[in-house]
C-alpha cells in the first residue's frame, strides 16, 4: 500500500487494521505530512511504515491538538526512515503488550515529550535514529527514548542524540521499572551551555540487569552527571567502557558495576561535537585499547568490528588511525596540545545512598591518567556527520544530522 497525504495514509492504516493476518508494508511517498487530526492506531501485527529513503518524508505534528503521532497497540511492527516532529505527545507511543518491534533510520525532532515512549512491552530495538532537540523551554523534558512501567528487553544502540535534555531512560522513578535492557554504541552531544534544562545523558531508574555499554557522552550544560543507576530497585546494572566528559554514579541505593569508564574527555577531543560527531580526531591514551573485552558487542557504531587493535576502545567509535578523512591529519596535533587529562572510573561494584538525583559524588572510582598523542588521523569524520542546517525545519533535508554514511570510507 502506498500513502501521499495524510488522508492517504490514514486510509492506508485502517486497510491495514481491517486485515489482521496479512503482513502489510505502507510506502509514504516523498513529501511533507501535515497532521491536523489524529491517525489510527497501528493496531496490526506484522506492519511497517516506510520511506522511499531517509529524510524523503516528515510528519508534521505542529497543528496536532493532542495525543502521539504513531501509537502502536499490537506486535512486530517496523518503523524505518521516517522523520517525525513537533509531537505534542510522543512521535511514538509503545503500549503495553506491542511487543518485538523495530525503529530503525529515523529522524526525530523538537519535542519537549518523549520522542519514544514505550510502556509495559517487550523486545524492542531502537537502532541508527537521530534524536534533535528533544527539550523543554522551562523545564527538564522527558528522555528523548523512555522505555518503563514494566518494559523489559529494549535494545537502544548506534544513535546520535543532539541537544536533548536527556538521552536515555530505563524506567521510571521507584515504582516503574525495567528489566533487562542493553544500551550500546551511542553518541550523545548537548552542546548547550545556558538556557537549557538538562539531565544526565543515560539513566537507569528502577532498572534490573540493565547494561550500558561503549556509549559516548559530551554534555557541556550544568548538570553534574553524565550518566546516573538511580533507586535501589536498580540492580545488577553494568555499565562498561563508556566515555563521557562528566561523572558516572550510582544513587539512592542503586547497585551497579562500574568498570572501565573514563569520565573526564574534552571537547578538543571529538571531532564535531556541535554536529553530535564524537569520533575521536587522535590517539587519547586510556581510552583507545583502553575498554573491557564484552563478547555481545563485536562492532562499534560505523559497523567496525571490536576490537581494531589489541583491545576494546572505550566509547561508542573503534579508533583507526587511518582514514580519508581530510580532518583527521589536521586535527592531531591540536588534539595533542590540549587534552593531558586525568580520571578513569574502573571499579567492580559500587552504590551510594546520595539522596539527590543531581548528586555529582563520585560513588565509585579509581583514577588513571589519559593523554593524546599525535598520532596521525583517526577515528571518524566530519564529513560523515554532515550538519546541513540544525534548526531549520523547513524540508527535513535541511534538519538531518546526516548519517548518510556513518560507516567510514
Amino acid at each position: 500500500m502506498s500513502a501521499s497525504n495524510p488522508t492517504t495514509l490514514a486510509a492506508a492504516l485502517t486497510t491495514a487494521n481491517a486485515n489482521p493476518t496479512a503482513t502489510a508494508t505502507v510506502t509514504l511517498a516523498s513529501g511533507t505530512y501535515f497532521l491536523t487530526t489524529a491517525l489510527p492506531d497501528l493496531a496490526v501485527n506484522n506492519l511497517t511504515l516506510t520511506a522511499p529513503s531517509r529524510g524523503s518524508v516528515i510528519l508534521d505534528a505542529a497543528n496536532l491538538a493532542s495525543g502521539p503521532i504513531f501509537n502502536l497497540t499490537t506486535s512486530q511492527i517496523t518503523l524505518t526512515n521516517l522523520t517525525l516532529r513537533n509531537a505534542p505527545a510522543h512521535a511514538v507511543a509503545i503500549r503495553p503488550g506491542a511487543d518485538q518491534g523495530t525503529i530503525a533510520n529515523c529522524v526525530f525532532l523538537s519535542s519537549s515529550t518523549a520522542a519514544i515512549d514505550g510502556q509495559g512491552c517487550a523486545n524492542w530495538t531502537i537502532t541508527g535514529n537521530t534524536f534533535n532537540t528533544i527539550a523543554g523551554t522551562t523545564a527538564t523534558a522527558e528522555p528523548a527514548v523512555h522505555f518503563y512501567a514494566g518494559a523489559s528487553g529494549t535494545v537502544i544502540s548506534n544513535n546520535l542524540f543532539l541537544n536533548c535534555d536527556r538521552a536515555i531512560a530505563l524506567g521510571n522513578g521507584t515504582t516503574s521499572p525495567h528489566t533487562g535492557g542493553l544500551i550500546q554504541n551511542n553518541f550523545i552531544a548537548d552542546n548547550r551551555t545556558t538556557g537549557s534544562h538538562p539531565g544526565p545523558g543515560i539513566s537507569l531508574e528502577s532498572a534490573s540487569d540493565a547494561q550500558v555499554d561503549n556509549n559516548t557522552l559530551y554534555l557541556a550544560g550544568p548538570y553534574a552527571n553524565s550518566i546516573e543507576c538511580n533507586f535501589a530497585a536498580t540492580t545488577s546494572a553494568l555499565v562498561r567502557n563508556n566515555l563521557a566528559n562528566k561523572p558516572i554514579v550510582v544513587l539512592n541505593g542503586a547497585s551497579a558495576s562500574l568498570v572501565n569508564n573514563y569520565t573526564t574527555a574534552l571537547s578538543t577531543w571529538f571531532s564535531d561535537p556541535t554536529a553530535c560527531d564524537l569520533h575521536l580526531k587522535a590517539f587519547v591514551s586510556g581510552v583507545v585499547d583502553a575498554g573491557a573485552t564484552l563478547s555481545s558487542l563485536n562492532t562499534d557504531i560505523d559497523g567496525d568490528p571490536r576490537p581494531t587493535g589489541p583491545a576494546y576502545d572505550l566509547g561508542a567509535d573503534e579508533y583507526t588511525s587511518t582514514s580519508s578523512s581530510s580532518s583527521s591529519s589536521s586535527s592531531s596535533s591540536s588534539s595533542s596540545s590540549s587534552s593531558s587529562s586525568s580520571s578513569s572510573g574502573s571499579s567492580s561494584s559500587s552504590s551510594s545512598s546520595s539522596s539527590s538525583s543531581s548528586s555529582s559524588s563520585s560513588s565509585s572510582s579509581s583514577s588513571s591518567t589519559g593523554s593524546s598523542s599525535s598520532s596521525p588521523g583517526g577515528g571518524g569524520a566530519p564529513g560523515a556527520y554532515s550538519m546541513l542546517a540544525l534548526f531549520s525545519l523547513a524540508t527535513v533535508r535541511r534538519v538531518v544530522l546526516t548519517r548518510s554514511s556513518l560507516k567510514r570510507p
